[in-house]
């Protein structure tokens, strides 16, 4: 699941669930944090959920078309700027991760692309493969093996430092300063799941995501694990609202 327009009838399924700690809610940030303000007709509120603790984060890159004329993200800027209407960006749906990278580089570097929605991100990397779209902002897991091989440019990566594997390239706080675009994993218990149980529950993902070997496959997928507590992702889900609901609103999106 890559966002709030994915998933529904998991999130709904664990949120009609008995609070007794049986069921649990595995989602990305997006699910937590903002769909609230994405449905037009909402038929859930995760709001209300119990905060349980966030498994792992791990950065949003920009992918290319290897024809692309821009090599990183300040070149695909301006040239974005010179030529107006000549750059496209494909997302996985309405609401997810892609999307809204897409609409907040544009609104940090003040420039425009148009939007090429998608089922997913399988059918826009197809296209990006063929050289139909532009760009992708998508995850590095499904696309190493493309970018290794050389059919796909990494533009930027989302995270606060470069990527080991990929020094070179650069963030995208080296070219718009502040701007930031990781996600996470995290898992929630449905609304009134007793404290004790939402604590005993944390604190065995903790001391699972304290092993050496589960933490070293974690980081091996360029993935930063966590296992925190309920309080900490409460304050993740927060500072994710805050940092994605100005491009929401920014940005008019709705999903039906």
């Amino acid at each position: 699941m890559t966002g709030p327009a994915g998933g529904r009838v998991g999130t709904e399924s664990v949120l009609r669930s008995p609070p007794d700690g049986y069921t649990l809610l595995c989602a990305p940030q997006l699910t937590y944090s903002i769909t609230h303000l994405v449905f037009s007709k909402i038929a859930f509120d995760t709001r209300g959920m119990e905060p349980v603790s966030v498994l792992a984060t791990y950065p949003l890159i920009v992918l290319g078309r290897t024809g692309l004329p821009a090599d990183n993200l300040s070149q695909l800027i301006a040239y974005a700027q010179a030529n107006p209407g000549k750059i496209n960006y494909g997302h996985q749906g309405k609401g997810n991760t892609g999307h809204l990278l897409g609409e907040l580089l544009m609104l940090k570097g003040q420039f425009q692309m148009t939007e090429i929605p998608y089922r997913g991100s399988a059918p826009a990397i197809n296209d990006l493969l063929a050289g139909n779209i532009d760009i992708v902002p998508d995850y590095l897991l499904a696309n190493k093996q493309n970018i290794d091989a050389g059919k796909l440019k990494m533009l930027a990566t989302g995270g606060r430092e470069r990527l080991k594997d990929y020094p070179t390239v650069a963030t995208l706080a080296e070219t718009l300063p502040g701007v930031y675009a990781d996600t996470w994993m995290g898992v929630a218990a449905p609304a009134g799941t007793p404290k004790e149980v939402v604590r005993t529950i944390a604190t065995a993902i903790g001391q699972a995501f304290a092993m050496p070997d589960l933490r070293a496959r974690i980081v091996a997928l360029e993935a930063t694990p966590l296992g925190n507590t309920p309080e900490e992702m409460r304050d993740m889900v927060r500072k994710s609202t805050e940092q994605w609901g100005p491009v929401v609103e920014a940005a008019k999106i709705v999903v039906d």
